[in-house]
């Protein structure tokens, strides 16, 4: 924002708050205002006509301000009669003047309330959007030293004035004057406008709640804004981070690339409510400085180690999907390499597994095409198992993934299902974790609570999905007191604790692509890095979906470094092994496949067939 338009600005707050600041804004105007008369007379007049002192000069200055200086050669008995005439034509002259500013005010005083007052900005942040999530974004960046100079300019279709009273709720009055809100629909090229992305520092679609069709008008304005930057012949790319509510439409952006037209403009990065808090989990985050997530590795599991990850997933819902599939992402373990069978185990629990399984095999049908499953049916009084084999490939070239998902059909209240859970809790290599992720948080909380008492006694971690407070959990599982029945539950999946900035992971993300890509070309590891610019402009070239690796690599070196160590001439082939694991599970969950015989020998007789196999998702290191 240029010094005027923050005038503007700082004029606006000042005389649309209680009615003693609009006093003290116009005293303080009034006196600025006097001063400045009074240098010029000093620099116009420097010797005063009559050789009155300065004492005078101001008396009569202050006379002629306030419009009742008498006439000053009039008769000495006259003097009053003057001075009563003045005052009473400039209560009758200025009064209309000021009736008319007066009502000018109001109106611009009405108007910022509302939030229709915009001002050219730049090296702002945008938030386009409100939900309950948006107050603690904000909180974030405030604090955040990256954003120190940003002016933070939030849009939404609420009225302004609710959207600043959440604001209001989370945020010290002292960062108050950092946020602007505007009233406005986001699918407006016309409102859109007024935000002045082309100047902007950072881009956040988040969208409103409850809508019909969220995902959708988000990339309508993500469009519309594009639309604006392509009038100007040279514009700075702007990260633009774009909520999405479904996580289908989210795991599609992570795989297919936005327009070739829009990655001129925009570096581009999709969240989900639902990965954002699996991520939370799993790797160790904080929550809001009050909750420690306890690692799902919570024993060593080094390359001699008996011990394997065990995550039981309550609930078949998009949470459920979310936690298991970045789950998969990440626990990757070195005993694998020595043993096939210490395998990471996640295990499904839903009464209509049936059928979300026959969902899930679907959308992930890579996987399952090298991989068998067990299925469980379990509400019908007799325990039904069937294994259900790889669907595409056999012998070495299935079942050599280091994780396998498990489905079980049942209610989770039921006694055999309680006896399941005992046996896992009570096993000595078994790490046993269970995530209740019903839609319904209520139904959640009362679960977690009812589990048999191995579950509480050996500590195993139970992390339950709640609404928007996790007041009840804490309650009865109070930070930093002596350890307690429930000292195992912890609370996940608020709305207001959703998202974290996630800058230092990106940062090593894009250290870590442009050293591969230094060691393919040379051969050889460079020495130093350049700077974050151009580690930023290498790193925007990149495909979503190559993106997407790097940050999944770099997720998952804490749990290289707690189960394997640094990097060193000894480990680093094993290394290298629990990384092509891993790297297997996310090839596959983005969606690629493993070639055919037929194909794969294509690939290896003609260079060119890679490139080409590659861009429609068939990768020829899907191997063992």
């Amino acid at each position: 924002m240029n010094f005027f338009h923050h005038l503007i600005y700082l004029f606006d707050r000042a005389f649309s708050g209680k009615g003693w600041k609009q006093i003290v804004s116009f005293l303080m105007l009034a006196i600025v205002l006097f001063v400045v008369i009074l240098t010029l007379s000093y620099l116009f007049i420097p010797i005063w006509d009559d050789g009155k002192d300065h004492v005078s000069r101001v008396y009569q200055l202050i006379c002629f301000f306030t419009g009742t200086n008498p006439i000053p050669n009039s008769a000495a008995g006259w003097r009053i009669f003057a001075w009563f005439v003045a005052l009473i034509g400039s209560v009758i002259f200025c009064g209309s003047v000021i009736s008319v500013i007066s009502n000018m005010l109001e109106r611009r005083v009405e108007s910022f309330r509302r939030g229709q007052v915009s001002y050219k900005m730049k090296n702002h942040v945008v938030i386009i959007g409100f939900n309950d999530m948006v107050p603690a974004l904000i909180k974030q960046l405030l604090n955040n030293p990256l954003y120190d100079d940003s002016i933070l300019l939030v849009q939404s279709e609420l009225p302004s004035e609710k959207v600043r009273n959440s604001i209001h709720i989370q945020i010290p009055e002292i960062f108050e004057s950092r946020i602007i809100v505007l009233n406005a629909k986001r699918n407006s090229l016309e409102e859109l406008e007024k935000l002045y992305t082309i100047d902007a520092k950072e881009l956040f679609i988040i969208g409103e709640n409850k809508e019909f069709d969220h995902d959708s008008l988000n990339i309508d304005c993500l469009s519309k804004i594009a639309e604006i930057h392509k009038r100007h012949s040279t514009v700075k790319l702007l990260p633009v981070t774009v909520w999405f509510d479904s996580q289908s439409t989210f795991t599609a952006f992570q795989a297919i690339d936005i327009s070739h037209d829009w990655r001129n403009y925009f570096e581009f990065k999709p969240i989900n409510f639902h990965n954002e808090w699996a991520k939370r989990i799993l790797l160790n985050n904080h929550c809001d400085n009050k909750i420690t997530y306890p690692n799902l590795d919570y024993r060593a599991i080094n390359k001699d180690s008996e011990h394997y990850v065990h995550l039981v997933v309550v609930g078949m819902s998009s949470m459920g999907y979310a936690l298991a599939t970045e789950a998969a992402q990440l626990l990757h373990f070195p005993n694998f390499t020595r043993d096939p069978n210490k395998k990471t185990i996640i295990t499904f629990i839903d009464l209509n597994a049936d059928t979300e399984m026959e969902f899930f095999m679907r959308r992930y049908s890579h996987y399952f095409e090298i991989s068998s499953t067990v299925y469980h049916d379990y509400s019908s009084g007799e325990v039904l198992s069937r294994v259900i084999p790889a669907s595409k490939f056999k012998g070495e070239d299935a079942d050599f993934l280091d994780v396998k998902f498990e489905f079980i059909k049942a209610n989770i209240a039921s006694s055999a299902i309680h006896k399941e859970i005992d046996k896992w809790a009570k096993s000595e290599n078994e790490l046993l974790s269970i995530a209740l992720c019903l839609p319904e948080p209520q139904k959640c909380i009362a679960i977690s609570m009812c589990f048999p008492d191995s579950v509480y006694d050996n500590n195993v971690p139970v992390f339950v999905r709640t609404s928007s407070s996790e007041a009840l959990i804490r309650a009865i599982n109070p930070v930093g007191g002596a350890k307690m029945k429930y000292s195992n539950l912890y609370p996940f999946g608020m709305l207001e604790n959703s998202y974290v900035l996630d800058n230092d992971n990106l940062k090593m993300a894009q250290k870590i692509h442009y050293i591969f890509v230094e060691f393919y070309k040379k051969n050889e590891i460079p020495q130093t890095l350049p700077n974050a610019q151009e580690l930023r402009n290498i790193w925007y070239k990149l495909s979503i979906a190559h993106q997407w690796s790097n940050l999944y690599n770099v997720y998952s070196i804490p749990f290289k470094i707690r189960n394997i160590g640094l990097p060193d001439e000894n480990n680093k082939e094993l290394l290298a092994n629990v990384e092509h694991n891993r790297w297997l599970m996310e090839k596959l969950l983005l969606g690629y496949r493993k070639p055919l015989e037929s194909e794969l020998q294509e690939i290896l007789t003609d260079e060119n067939k890679e490139a080409e196999y590659r861009k429609r998702f068939v990768h020829k290191d899907i191997v063992p």
